[in-house]
């Protein structure tokens, strides 16, 4: 059954909220600590915890990449501008809020020092415009190909970004998931799902199913974290190009996909952002 727009739209736009959500709690996470071997003899059931929100909440990147998959992107130098409008009214304003509350002192040439090393340090930023400015190439190869041909460059993509990028990390066109590159990989995902969820077979699940995989996904993270850990490793498996947080993110999205949610309060306020950001932008 096609679902209309406005219900898939209304989904979609609560696993954004959903996602902005877990970005947080991505960034809240470390303050608990890192899970070590000596925290899981000495305090089990926190490192488990630990571990589990680790689990839920590292697909939130991927899934805003899946979602912009999906929908596609569409080439507009307003949109870009917009975008890099959006980023640099709240380095200046953050900027100029240090130097209210004594901070530091305004100067020209350290305010550029900072921008750039926001920049360095926010990578969401440059790869998601890096993956902006090649959209409209993307886009072109997506129309062109069969269903086997995108579904067979997706998987030999990953199978060389999980091998020389996640693995051996040989490859820095990949640097752990945060660039451009990985980017790519998830827009085709979205882009696949969206053309062809009738009739490819994962694609079909009930969407319980969907939750479920999601949920055991995170499950059997956190046992082969365990397992790493009490065996010395010190190098996490959560990071964005772990083919099972890949994996993950696409059963997340999955379920969201499929909820029927009638237009509500969801998206009413959606719209009221949406039209506040126009209006701010214009």
């Amino acid at each position: 059954m096609v679902r209309n727009k406005i219900s898939r739209e209304s989904n979609i736009e609560l696993l954004r909220i959903v996602s902005m959500f877990l970005v947080l709690m991505i960034h809240y996470i470390p303050i608990r600590g890192i899970p070590t071997k000596f925290s899981l003899e000495n305090d089990f059931w926190e490192t488990v915890f630990n571990l589990e929100l680790r689990s839920i909440c590292f697909v939130c990147v991927n899934c805003f990449i899946l979602i912009s998959g999906y929908f596609g992107i569409r080439w507009k130098v307003k949109s870009i501008l917009n975008y890099i409008y959006q980023v640099l009214f709240w380095v200046v304003l953050c900027y100029f809020i240090a130097i209210l509350i004594g901070v530091h002192d305004f100067n020209g040439l350290e305010f550029l020092k900072r921008l750039s090393s926001f920049l360095s340090y926010n990578w969401f930023i440059l790869s998601y415009l890096g993956l902006y400015m090649f959209a409209p190439v993307l886009n072109s190869f997506i129309e062109k190909c069969s269903q086997r041909e995108l579904g067979r460059f997706i998987i030999i993509f990953y199978l060389f970004s999980t091998y020389f990028g996640y693995i051996l990390q040989v490859s820095p066109e990949f640097k752990e998931g945060t660039t451009f590159v990985s980017l790519m990989g998830l827009y085709l995902i979205g882009a696949f799902i969206r053309r062809y969820e009738y009739s490819c077979w994962f694609i079909k699940f009930n969407k319980y199913i969907d939750l479920l995989i999601y949920l055991g996904i995170g499950v059997f993270l956190v046992l082969v974290s365990i397992i790493a850990i009490s065996l010395g490793f010190d190098h996490s498996l959560y990071g964005y190009l772990n083919p099972f947080i890949i994996a993950e993110s696409l059963f997340l999205f999955l379920f969201f996909r499929k909820l029927n949610i009638p237009q509500s309060k969801i998206g009413t306020v959606v719209k009221r952002i949406k039209l506040y950001n126009e209006l701010i932008a214009n």
